[in-house]
């Protein structure tokens, strides 16, 4: 049987509660939510916050919760405006701040190893985990086993499929293109099909890059990239659906990607999209002494960039716009930002938009 819990992870989980742990807990609890009872704000911490600490650390630390805090304020909310029955009010619970407290102190303890410790077949309620990755890993499981019909080892799969009925399609008599404007050019704002269907492939093409330790893009990597990326792969011997439709999204994802500086070891000096210069986000003028897969990590030295020999190696309007960008003070993995959305997090409704002004 596979040990999942090692003896770091045990030690972890079983060492004392600190008074840091429950302060950050609170400050992770929004504040504006309705407090229960005998609760209390965050504005309130420096007044009552060590009583609050005291009583927080003797229930982790002794497994002894008195019954009080246990008491809950159940309100009504109306669902309209002139409620008659029980079923027309929608019922919360406000627990008590220390109660809550309690349990977000328990749930950070035991979320960063929850990766390890839950089977990653199981997809839902566990960060960068979706229910829709089993779908895709069964399609690809049905793929495999399809084209192994030859062998010394049999394989057999089961596969129910669900029917859904489709509604009649009604005729229109106005161009679909002119439907897809917006409503201010005279359209009606519907969607351009192709463009979101390619927005929302493009959502889970992001998931596999972004997330190298995932499944998916293990079971990618190992069938259809081994030695390279998802934008350098080349068409392998009779690919799944699933892959054909994500390889179809990169030209979207090159155009709405770039890279965040971080220790530099994964970018590349020439031929990738890193500085803040729409739209090629490269270099200008490539230098002639650096071959073009050396990495930018050697430009950097404890303090940030190497400033002569950046600008030895390139022209000024390209040395200025790299000496602009900030080293951050820890190094971290480079990691890829969607420049097209807000704070570089990727959104469905910008690569729509995105993909809209690639093909007006």
């Amino acid at each position: 049987m596979e040990v999942r819990v090692t003896e770091a992870m045990s030690e972890e989980l079983l060492r004392p509660f600190a008074e840091e742990e429950i302060h950050s807990a609170l400050q992770q609890m929004h504040p504006l939510k309705l407090p229960g009872p005998h609760s209390f704000t965050k504005k309130q911490w420096n007044i009552i916050g060590y009583s609050v600490s005291a009583c927080v650390l003797n229930i982790l630390n002794t497994c002894s919760l008195n019954q009080l805090l246990n008491y809950t304020h159940i309100v009504l909310i109306p669902k309209c405006s002139n409620p008659e029955n029980m079923t027309q009010f929608r019922p919360i619970s406000l627990c008590n701040v220390i109660y809550k407290l309690v349990s977000k102190v328990l749930a950070n303890r035991v979320k960063p190893l929850l990766d390890s410790l839950i089977s990653t077949s199981q997809s839902a309620f566990i960060p960068n985990r979706l229910i829709t990755d089993n779908v895709l890993v069964a399609y690809e499981i049905n793929h495999f086993l399809s084209h192994k019909r030859h062998g010394q080892t049999g394989y057999a799969s089961l596969k129910l499929d669900i029917s859904k009925g489709g509604g009649e399609s009604k005729t229109h008599w106005v161009a679909w293109q002119k439907l897809c404007r917006c409503k201010k050019e005279g359209g009606l704002g519907f969607r351009r099909l192709k463009d979101l269907n390619k927005a929302l492939l493009a959502k889970q093409a992001w998931r596999v890059i972004t997330n190298p330790n995932g499944i998916l893009y293990q079971i990618f990597k190992y069938k259809y990239f081994p030695h390279s990326n998802f934008f350098t792969a080349t068409d392998s011997h009779s690919p799944s659906y699933t892959w054909r439709s994500l390889m179809r999204t990169r030209e979207l994802l090159a155009a709405g990607i770039r890279w965040s500086f971080g220790n530099g070891e994964s970018i590349s000096v020439v031929g990738v999209p890193c500085l803040p210069r729409p739209a090629t986000f490269q270099v200008i003028f490539p230098p002639s002494s650096i071959p073009g897969t050396t990495k930018v990590a050697v430009l950097l030295d404890e303090g940030g960039w190497k400033e002569s020999l950046v600008r030895k190696e390139f022209r000024p309007i390209d040395s200025e716009c790299i000496l602009s960008i900030p080293i951050p003070s820890e190094r971290r993995q480079d990691e890829l930002i969607w420049h097209s959305g807000r704070q570089g997090q990727f959104s469905v409704r910008s690569a729509y938009s995105l993909s809209c002004s690639l093909d007006p």
